[in-house]
C-alpha cells in the first residue's frame, strides 16, 4: 500500500503568476422547495442558539458540469504545470489545486479580509492558515483528508454506489470526489462559501472533466455555513421518524480534521445523529490530540458519550509523532426514545462555535 502527493519542488520559480481562477457563482435563496427533492429552507420560528447569532447561515451554490465549465489549461502557461497537484494510490488518482497556486491567485488578492492577514514589516502579505470562526482551513488538505482516503481506498472499501454522502467541512473536497467518482450522489459543505467557490468545485470539475457529459447533476450540492445552521436548513432538528427528515439525511458521512478544536465538539456530536440516516455510518479522521487547541478524537468520543445518541465502534490507528486515527464505524444508538425537544438540544450548546 501506497500513496503520494505531487507537491511542486521548493525550488519552483513563483514569481510567475497566472490570471485567477474564477468561477461564477449564485447562492440558492433559502425559501427552496419543501419536497423531498430540493431540501427545503429551515423553519422561520424554529429557535436558534445564541452561539449562532453571529455565526454562518447556510447557503446552497449552484453546480453545473459541462465540458465548457470544467477547469481548461492554457499551454502557453507555464505555470499551468504547477497548479494541480494529485493524490495517487493503487488505481485512484485524483486532482486538487496546488496550496502554492491558491496562495498566488486566490488568497493573496481576493481573501485578505477573511483571512485577517495583516501586512508585515516589509510589506508582505502574512496569512493564517486558520482564523477560528472565520475561515476554518478549507484552502489546506490536511492529514485528516488523506487519512480517511486510504482508509477507503485500501483498508476498508465503501461500496458507496446508489449511497447518499456528505463531507462535512469538505475544503479541497477529495473524500467526496472519490466518492462521486464511485458512483455516489454527494453533498459537499464547508463553513466558508469561499472555499466552496474556490477550491471544492474547480477540484469536482478537474476531476470529473473526463466524464463531464455523463455526470447527473443532481448528483452534486455544495452548501456553505455552520453546522448548525445547516441541521436547520434540512429540517433535521428532531430525532424522530419523519420521512422528509430522514429523506434529507446521509447514508454515509465523511470528515476530517474537525475535532481540531474543543470548542467545536458540541455542534459536530449535536449535528451528526441528526445528519445520519438509521442504518448510515460516519467516517472520522482526525488526531488524538491537537495540541494547544484541546481538540481531539479522544475529547470527540467523550463527548458523544454525553448525549448517548451515537457511538464509535472501532478505529483504524495510523502511528506518527501524534496517533492519528479514522473513527469507523461510527453509528446511531438504537434507541426508540431518541425523540426530544429541539429547544431543549439547543438549549444545551449555548456557547458553542457551531462550524
Amino acid at each position: 500500500m501506497s500513496f503520494l502527493f505531487n507537491f511542486p519542488s521548493p525550488d519552483e520559480d513563483t514569481s510567475t503568476a497566472s490570471q485567477p481562477f474564477t468561477f461564477s457563482f449564485s447562492p440558492i435563496p433559502n425559501s427552496a422547495s419543501s419536497s423531498a427533492d430540493e431540501v427545503p429552507a429551515a423553519e422561520k420560528d424554529t429557535p436558534a442558539p445564541s452561539s449562532q447569532a453571529a455565526h454562518a447561515p447556510t447557503k446552497e451554490h449552484v453546480f453545473q458540469c459541462t465540458i465548457e465549465s470544467a477547469p481548461s489549461e492554457n499551454p502557453d502557461d507555464k505555470s499551468a504545470e504547477n497548479k494541480w497537484n494529485n493524490f495517487a494510490m493503487d488505481n485512484v488518482g485524483l486532482f486538487f489545486l496546488c496550496p502554492q497556486w491558491i496562495d498566488r491567485n486566490i488568497l493573496a488578492t481576493s481573501l485578505p479580509n477573511l483571512l485577517g492577514s495583516q501586512p508585515s514589516q516589509n510589506g508582505d502579505v502574512v496569512k493564517s492558515d486558520i482564523v477560528p470562526k472565520v475561515y476554518e482551513g478549507g484552502f489546506r488538505v490536511w492529514d485528516g483528508a488523506c487519512d480517511l482516503l486510504v482508509y477507503l481506498i485500501s483498508e476498508s472499501p465503501v461500496d458507496f454506489q446508489g449511497k447518499k454522502v456528505l463531507e462535512l467541512g469538505c475544503g479541497a473536497g477529495l473524500p467526496g470526489i472519490y466518492a462521486l467518482t464511485k458512483g455516489a450522489t454527494v453533498h459537499f459543505h464547508d463553513y466558508n462559501a469561499d472555499v466552496i467557490e474556490c477550491a471544492t468545485l474547480p477540484n469536482i470539475l478537474k476531476n470529473l472533466k473526463p466524464i463531464a457529459d455523463g455526470v447527473d447533476e443532481s448528483r452534486v450540492r455544495l452548501f456553505s455555513g455552520d453546522w448548525l445552521s445547516f441541521v436547520r436548513f434540512l429540517r433535521v432538528e428532531k430525532l424522530d421518524d419523519d420521512p422528509l427528515a430522514e429523506d434529507n439525511r446521509y447514508d454515509v458521512i465523511l470528515t476530517g480534521d474537525t475535532v481540531y478544536r474543543q470548542d467545536v465538539l458540541s455542534s459536530l456530536a449535536f449535528a451528526l445523529p441528526r445528519l445520519l440516516r438509521k442504518e448510515g455510518t460516519v467516517y472520522l479522521a482526525g488526531k488524538s490530540i491537537y495540541f494547544g487547541l484541546n481538540g481531539g478524537t479522544e475529547e470527540f468520543r467523550q463527548e458523544i458519550t454525553k448525549e448517548n445518541l451515537i457511538e464509535c465502534v472501532d478505529s483504524k490507528v495510523y502511528p506518527d509523532c501524534v496517533q492519528r486515527e479514522v473513527l469507523n464505524p461510527i453509528e446511531l444508538i438504537a434507541n426508540d426514545q431518541v425523540t426530544r425537544s429541539v429547544a431543549v438540544l439547543n438549549a444545551r450548546h449555548t456557547g458553542s462555535s457551531g462550524l
